[in-house]
């Protein structure tokens, strides 16, 4: 029982510093010697295309949003809502993401540390 406690301890401060140093700690696959494997970090081109891809994302459901509102209200009376209703879709697609990954880091198979 005690050794499973160290050890637990060990994983938990091992955890910690990896996260101060930006990296992913896999614990499920250790190496031989015991100690957890390190995730590389992502490569720069990664993170702009997950970036991109959110950003494609998050204009389409704004362009949908906007669209749906001039339908429902009309071009005149839509027109100076569109500002809220593009923060409104940002926030949706923010609250839809917050749980998990974004869109963008699925595509790019980027694991947020």
């Amino acid at each position: 029982h005690a050794r499973r406690h160290v050890r637990a301890c060990v994983c938990a401060c091992v955890r910690v510093c990896a996260c101060a140093l930006g990296r992913a700690v896999v614990m499920d696959g250790e190496s031989p010697l015991g100690a957890p494997k390190l995730l590389p970090f992502a490569h720069p081109a990664d993170l702009v295309r997950a970036h991109q891809k959110d950003e494609q994302h998050r204009g389409e459901l704004r362009q949908h949003v906007c669209e749906a509102l001039e339908e429902l209200l009309g071009h005149r009376r839509a027109a100076p809502l569109q500002a809220a209703a593009s923060v409104a879709a940002d926030v949706a697609y923010a609250v839809a993401t917050a749980p998990g990954r974004t869109l963008g880091e699925e595509y790019c198979e980027l694991l947020p540390v």
